[in-house]
């Protein structure tokens, strides 16, 4: 649900560009985060 909303905001700006560029660029930092932190974080290696 959280990836299909980020998905529905659509591609504003790159992680690398701060997020607070936008209104909601507080909530899009808290869901990337949260997205990264399901990922795998640690390298397969």
């Amino acid at each position: 649900t959280t990836a299909t909303k980020l998905t529905t905001i659509g591609p504003i700006t790159p992680p690398t560009a701060p997020a607070k560029t936008t209104v909601i660029g507080t909530t899009s930092v808290t869901t990337a985060t949260k997205l990264t932190t399901i990922g795998p974080i640690t390298p397969p290696t």
